[in-house]
């Protein structure tokens, strides 16, 4: 596995999401930052396709 890429991104966000309480996990409260090595168009259209 490569470090950096989008599905470790992917996989950081659940995992971050997961620790949170139910009711920040969905929806526009809660806010994802990344460095620029985040901004790759898989992890964004999964951050979008989720609903986050």
């Amino acid at each position: 596995m490569r470090p950096n890429t989008a599905s470790d991104h992917v996989t950081a966000a659940q995992l971050a999401l997961a620790q949170l309480p139910k009711k920040y996990r969905r929806g526009r409260r809660t806010l994802i930052r990344t460095d620029s090595a985040g901004g790759t168009h898989d992890f964004v259209g999964w951050l979008a396709q989720r609903g986050r």
